[in-house]
């Protein structure tokens, strides 16, 4: 029977790390590439990291009704294929990364289809996301990359982050919940837990209430710092920008 992994979380959680484990041996997971229009980063490879679309071309898979399921997300689209789940030998299983509904929609595809699916859900603190994030900026800050525009963009993410992502995990029932931070970099007992179907307690993700201004303040201020550092007000919980201590 096929057998398919989904992984959702927060960015930065830690998910993408563990795909990348999963297809390795001894694991042997396949990897659902799925599309997207977004520009290829460095070092990627279509067919193998995304499959790279047009919008044209992208619209007309929306069209045609082959995508189990699609988001658009800063200005990009992304989506899974049917086409890539039943391309699948009968006996293989694979893993994809995915946002809490196109997880519940390939679900919902695998039971009416007969094959399996367990939904996984990785539970990092949005601290240590936040700071994971940040890390790539500051060394992209570091290199003399960063431009206004990409400052734009991370400012974009990080609310995100915070206003969209901190809620993923009670969007739908999970089969499994992993603590990120309780195992850091520890893949194998991960992998471990998914294939036993063995589950952490839900942690509920506690998020501040921060603008899209204030963001942008915080990423300008700590670019030459080692990590993303936010006063006790920012991070218990405010409601007025102009009383902030930046």
């Amino acid at each position: 029977m096929k057998k398919i992994i989904t992984l959702t979380g927060m960015s930065a959680s830690g998910k993408s790390t563990l795909e990348k484990e999963m297809i390795k041996e001894p694991y042997g997971y396949k990897s659902l590439v799925t599309c997207t229009t977004r520009i290829p980063r460095p070092g990627e490879v279509d067919g193998v990291d995304y499959h790279y679309k047009t919008v044209e071309e992208f619209k007309s898979l929306i069209e045609q009704n082959k995508l189990i399921e699609y988001v658009e997300f800063n200005g990009n689209y992304y989506g899974a294929t049917f086409k890539s789940i039943d391309d699948l030998n009968d006996n293989a299983s694979a893993v994809i990364v995915i946002e809490p509904e196109g997880a519940k929609r390939i679900k919902d595809y695998c039971l009416e289809a007969g094959y399996e699916c367990v939904t996984v859900f990785m539970d990092t603190s949005w601290e240590r996301c936040v700071n994971r994030v940040f890390d790539r900026l500051r060394t992209l800050n570091e290199l003399g990359s960063v431009t206004p525009l990409m400052i734009d963009e991370y400012v974009s993410r990080f609310y995100g982050m915070i206003s969209k992502e901190s809620s993923w995990a009670d969007e739908i029932e999970y089969n499994i919940f992993i603590n990120g931070d309780k195992y850091e970099n520890d893949m194998k007992t991960m992998i471990d837990m998914i294939e036993k179907n063995e589950s952490d307690p839900h942690k509920h993700i506690e998020t501040p209430n921060i603008s899209r201004k204030v963001i942008k303040q915080l990423i300008v201020k700590n670019l030459d710092k080692k990590s993303f550092v936010m006063s006790n007000k920012i991070k218990s919980n405010f409601s007025s920008e102009s009383n902030l201590e930046l």
